[in-house]
């Protein structure tokens, strides 16, 4: 009977794990404010004093293009220094986490953009749109509402 009872409950446990179609929302305004403010000295600071550690968290993500990819960036072991980085550029707790998100919410918008216009997507753009798909939609809608910031950059 014990044995049922674990198997139920650790079944009901498992759907509910599974089910949520979105991660959680990790993006403000103020996030993505800030990325536009600051893109040039992040990126001139990553690749003076971060490149090992970014390549660490790559090596960490693996090149898989699919649905986990999501499961895998929310489980990045991230630098404490990263983070510091980032934090520094008012992105405030988890960073880089949230720059990846940013990131890959851009790619999807624009590729939504190419969907809205009727065109077809090849095969690379369809796994992307696939693995953006658990991206927050209040992420997504701040970005995008910044996307001709983000263009600019």
């Amino acid at each position: 009977m014990k044995k049922i009872v674990f198997c139920i409950f650790f079944s009901i446990l498992a759907v509910s794990l599974f089910a949520q179609d979105h991660i959680d929302a990790m993006l403000s305004k103020t996030d993505i404010e800030s990325f536009i403010a600051h893109a040039e000295e992040i990126d001139h600071e990553v690749r003076n004093n971060y490149v090992a550690q970014i390549e660490a968290l790559n090596n960490q993500l693996g090149t898989e293009i699919d649905a986990t990819m999501m499961n895998r960036i929310m489980a990045l072991k991230v630098p404490s220094e990263v983070d510091a980085m980032f934090a520094k550029y008012g992105f405030g707790k988890n960073g880089y986490k949230k720059f990846v998100i940013l990131s890959m919410g851009f790619v999807r918008v624009f590729l939504e953009s190419f969907k809205d216009m009727g065109l077809e997507l090849d095969g690379d753009n369809e796994a992307l749109m696939q693995a953006t798909s658990r991206i927050h939609p209040d992420d997504l809608k701040l970005i995008s509402e910044n996307m001709s910031a983000l263009m600019d950059l």
